[in-house]
């Protein structure tokens, strides 16, 4: 038993059954506070093989593919990007649904942006992208960290709309697409992971 602050009152803290029915506490209000819904979340792919590019164009650089994602299911993902030194030239990451690109990566505003500065980089970023129905189709939005050898920034930036509105059809691939400011400058990007919400 763990002990609920304000007034100590005890709960159990074990994991729900997988139907999603809350842990029993000590009292009711314990119950609400360790009660979870696993369901809402589901995996829905991912890719976990690190792809680079030194393109100064924007090129494709991590797929999910054999997804099924319906129009009016709300997405979520996770995914990591790096830079290498080399020059003094930034990098940046992109979205791309089907063959549709909704976020072009660039160096200026993009799903995840690596600075200009002449040093190596590495960031995470969270992006959920709403449901995609008619006249709200550039509503996504990207959260991020960047991790320098200085200074540690974050904010957020457009993850669905910036380019083209998004697609109706369902997501069948997801596509995380790259650009590096510089052919001297080695732009990463990893662990790719792809979760639709519930939305009841």
């Amino acid at each position: 038993m763990a002990d609920a602050s304000p007034g100590g009152v005890g709960f159990d803290t074990t994991l729900p059954a997988s139907t999603g029915v809350a842990a029993v506490g000590v009292a009711a209000a314990a119950a609400r506070r360790d009660h979870v819904h696993p369901s809402a979340v589901t995996y829905a792919g991912g890719n976990t093989t690190e792809a680079t590019t030194t393109s100064t164009t924007a090129v494709d650089l991590i797929t999910v593919s054999a997804l099924t994602i319906a129009a009016a299911t709300p997405i979520h993902i996770v995914t990591v990007g790096r830079k290498t030194s080399g020059a003094a030239a930034g990098a940046g990451l992109g979205i791309k649904l089907n063959t549709t690109v909704v976020s072009e990566a660039d160096t200026v505003a993009a799903l995840l942006i690596l600075t200009g500065n002449d040093q190596a980089e590495t960031g995470g970023v969270c992006a959920v992208i709403p449901p995609r129905v008619t006249s709200y189709l550039r509503t996504g939005c990207a959260f991020y960290n960047l991790y320098t050898t200085a200074s540690i920034d974050s904010g957020t930036q457009p993850a669905c709309g910036d380019n083209n509105d998004a697609p109706t059809a369902s997501i069948t691939d997801f596509v995380i697409r790259g650009i590096s400011g510089n052919a001297l400058v080695t732009l990463g990007s990893d662990e790719l992971n792809v979760y639709t919400l519930a939305t009841s």
